[in-house]
């Protein structure tokens, strides 16, 4: 399309960034801006023009799409690092997925919001033991290696906690 009709590549192009503001688009481009805000997730949120409208963000369009009948929108809105509104909730929630890549990236969510944010540590915590039990169901079923720096991590955070869960699992 470039070469063939610049002028219909620049009308292309535009539209997207006029479609922007409402995410009433497709599921693709929603999951690329999941994507690029995710990416850009922590640095985003102490920027001057966007910090006021990031919570608002998550609530109207993050949220939602955690019951996206689309998997990969499921699985990339649990990359995001903030813990506004019900979010890290969304993200345990996501745990219990259909969709094994969605339960892959919630752990791993999990494991960097309990490092990140004590309120995430202190929610987790009472269900610390499913986590875990989940993170070694996941690591039989896919064995990935980034999956074992998660298990640290958890054990790591909830040492006292998971004393019990230790005893059930070496009985």
């Amino acid at each position: 399309m470039w070469e063939a009709d610049p002028v219909e590549y620049v009308r292309a192009s535009v539209d997207e960034y006029e479609n922007f503001s409402s995410l009433t688009s497709t599921p693709a481009q929603r999951f690329g801006t999941f994507t690029m805000m995710s990416v850009l997730g922590l640095f985003i949120v102490h920027h001057l023009d966007v910090k006021g409208s990031i919570k608002q963000f998550v609530v109207q369009y993050v949220l939602p799409d955690f019951t996206s009948q689309e998997p990969y929108l499921r699985s990339v809105l649990t990359r995001f690092k903030h813990n506004f509104n019900n979010h890290s909730r969304a993200v345990v929630l996501a745990l219990d997925d259909r969709e094994l890549p969605v339960r892959v990236q919630a752990v791993l969510a999990i494991t960097e919001l309990v490092v990140i944010h004590d309120s995430v540590r202190d929610a987790v915590s009472p269900q610390d033991g499913k986590v875990v039990q989940d993170l070694l169901k996941l690591s039989h079923e896919t064995d990935l290696d980034i999956l074992n720096h998660s298990m640290k991590t958890m054990v790591d955070r909830f040492q006292n906690e998971l004393l019990p869960v230790a005893s059930q699992l070496t009985a």
